[in-house]
């Protein structure tokens, strides 16, 4: 199902996407990330990375994503978890090349 969108609509979630994309490849390449997980159902795929601090779970089917806090215990703390919805929701291009 795709939505209306305008220019200024699609250039935030273009924004807040490069920002995770440069976080994620910032933990990567500062090698912090020890567990990542990718479970591909179809085209959805659900990918969870963690680290000793908190967790990321990307879920596009649901157009979904949570970060969970964990503990120093090992427990994710739910309560302070973060969920971003519409963060990667679809878009298509008109024919004239307008977002639509």
């Amino acid at each position: 199902m795709f939505f209306s969108m305008n220019v200024g609509e699609a250039a935030v979630i273009y924004s807040s996407t490069l920002k995770l994309c440069t976080l994620l490849y910032q933990l990567l390449s500062r090698r912090i990330l020890v567990k990542s997980m990718a479970v591909s159902c179809g085209v959805w795929t659900i990918t969870r990375l963690s680290t000793n601090m908190f967790s990321i779970l990307l879920d596009r089917r649901n157009l979904r994503l949570n970060i969970l806090l964990n503990r120093p215990d090992g427990i994710r703390d739910q309560d302070k978890s973060l969920t971003m919805t519409g963060l990667f929701m679809p878009f298509r291009m008109g024919s004239s090349g307008i977002l639509n």
